[in-house]
């Protein structure tokens, strides 16, 4: 029962930070703590919606970069620095990465946007890659 006595935005917080949090707050303590998140969070500076990318901070020596929170993305970022992005395809993929395996897949509406004419709604199969890449198909 680790953390059954924290308050639900902590536990929240310390999960999309993968950091091991353990703390009890007396029962009083806990409803202070629950109507101060959301200032806290904005004195620290904490960007819920940024949370939610995927993206962690990973530093070589001054330089710092926000990339997927992927162990090996991390770490090769911490080994070369901003000179990672500059590897090919086959270079990533001689290291072990899969950037080509597929998060998610699926069906779409998407809504054309053709200048002078009226927008409609198209179905498209759209695929989410480890990499980030979002492409779209007009069939599976």
């Amino acid at each position: 029962d680790k953390g059954k006595n924290l308050a639900p935005d902590i536990l929240e917080l310390a999960k999309r930070f993968e950091e091991n949090v353990t703390v009890t707050v007396p029962d009083e303590v806990e409803e202070r703590i629950k109507s101060s998140y959301a200032h806290v969070s904005a004195i620290a500076g904490i960007d819920n919606e940024f949370l939610d990318t995927g993206l962690v901070k990973a530093v070589k020596a001054s330089e710092s970069e926000y990339v997927l929170n992927h162990p090996k993305i991390i770490d090769l970022y911490q080994e070369m620095g901003p000179d990672c992005t500059k590897l090919t395809h086959g270079e990533r993929n001689g290291l072990g990465f899969d950037f080509d395996a597929v998060v998610r897949e699926g069906w779409l509406e998407k809504k054309s946007t053709k200048i002078m004419k009226a927008s409609r709604w198209t179905s498209k199969y759209f695929v989410l890659r480890k990499s980030g890449l979002l492409t779209y198909y007009t069939s599976k």
